[in-house]
């Protein structure tokens, strides 16, 4: 009966130690999917980390790009402050040749007309002479 009782006691220690077995590779099992989840986690940190120091040197490069350009872009903009200045007394100038050919046209017509009139005394002059002279 002794024995009986030593080996179902030794039965139950097997199976507790069968069970407890069972956990803790159950439990290394657990950790190791842990451990593989972290380091994929790490990798992608890495990854992130890595893509936001490109981020970073674009930017930075973006920046320099822009501070160098920014006389180019000021002289564009002072060039353009004075072709819009020069077109302001172009337009102003035009104005003037405008009015200047108006009065030179009806200058002509004035000229025209005059050496029309005189044209027209010459003719009748010469013709009153020649028909006086008959």
């Amino acid at each position: 009966n002794s024995q009986n009782r030593f080996y179902e006691e030794s039965n139950e220690k097997t199976h507790l130690l069968e069970t407890d077995w069972k956990q803790l590779n159950l439990v290394e099992q657990n950790l190791d999917t842990q451990d593989s989840l972290i380091a994929e986690r790490e990798e992608g940190i890495d990854e992130i980390h890595g893509k936001m120091v490109e981020v970073n040197e674009i930017f930075t490069d973006l920046n320099t790009i822009v501070v160098e350009q920014a006389p180019l872009v000021d002289h564009i903009q002072s060039n353009i402050e004075h072709a819009r200045f020069d077109v302001e007394k172009g337009v102003v100038e035009l104005e003037k040749a405008t009015n200047y050919q108006k009065k030179a046209n009806s200058k002509t017509r004035y000229i025209v007309c005059l050496l029309f009139i005189i044209m027209v005394v010459l003719i009748l002059g010469v013709v009153l002479t020649v028909l006086l002279t008959q």
